[in-house]
């Protein structure tokens, strides 16, 4: 049996997400309708991308009732590879295509834009910041605030716990492949993170802005110069964009094109919206 009808049929056995909430499955997330002889539609890749996903496959299928939606939460690079071997229909990315995987059957295509912003705490002096500033007090190369323009005063770092999609994106981009402090202090949420932040006169962190609802007791650092807005993500001039791709391999028809045109339309970029990410279309 192949890797797609395995999905399939995991997928048969949980909760349809238009019943009720989503169930995971090890490693995954799946939603799908326990029905026969309908029409399937999976979706693997970045987890990051998931919410995102889960609220499109929502809308979607209530427009489309012959239609069930596999959301299998992964990585980017997993979702590309499944996708150009046929095991799901979409890849769901967050990031550019690499100049290998950049091919003629490799559709990609831009659904949204967040970013990541960097925050210390609201009595800090310290306002701007490099990107090499940045990997350095996040990966223990500077220790001291002195040494960025601040006060002599230690580095306190913050920062989600592994496995959250934010701090994957954060070592891959910001540090560069590299590791945090082995002396960051590692929290569960946002809320947490921020809060621990808004603690510590010494202390700096990040927050993803589909998640920064309600947080307001921080300051946010400008990075090279440049600040989060919708302007400069659409431009990519802030440096810590987050760009968020379906992407097809191979023909551009069928179902899995109509969820990508579903995805960039006006009701779908509301969707985009609502989860706190910048519409694009």
């Amino acid at each position: 049996m192949n890797r797609r009808k395995v999905l399939i049929g995991l997928g048969a056995a949980v909760t349809a997400i238009v019943g009720g909430a989503a169930t995971k499955v090890e490693a995954f997330s799946w939603h799908l309708a326990a029905k026969e002889g309908r029409k399937s539609l999976l979706i693997g890749g970045a987890g990051a991308m998931l919410p995102l996903n889960k609220a499109l496959a929502t809308e979607f299928m209530q427009r489309n009732s012959h239609v069930d939606v596999v959301i299998e939460k992964g990585g980017s690079l997993q979702g590309f590879i499944a996708a150009k071997r046929g095991a799901v229909d979409l890849a769901a990315m967050t990031r550019d295509l690499s100049d290998a995987e950049d091919d003629v059957s490799a559709h990609h295509f831009l659904i949204a834009r967040g970013s990541i912003g960097i925050i210390v705490n609201k009595e800090s002096s310290i306002k701007g910041l490099s990107q090499s500033q940045i990997r350095g007090l996040l990966g223990g190369e500077i220790t001291n605030w002195k040494l960025v323009g601040g006060i002599d005063a230690p580095v306190n770092v913050i920062s989600r716990t592994r496995g959250s999609s934010t701090r994957q994106f954060v070592e891959e981009v910001l540090l560069d492949g590299g590791d945090f402090v082995s002396s960051a202090q590692e929290l569960e949420t946002t809320k947490l993170l921020a809060e621990s932040v808004a603690a510590d006169p010494y202390a700096i962190g990040y927050i993803a802005s589909k998640d920064n609802e309600g947080i307001t007791d921080v300051a946010y650092v400008a990075v090279d110069g440049v600040t989060a807005s919708r302007a400069t993500l659409l431009s990519g001039r802030y440096p810590y964009t987050h760009s968020f791709y379906l992407l097809v391999y191979g023909e551009k028809k069928g179902l899995r094109f109509d969820f990508v045109v579903f995805a960039r339309s006006p009701d779908g970029q509301k969707i985009v919206q609502q989860k706190g990410l910048e519409p694009v279309c």
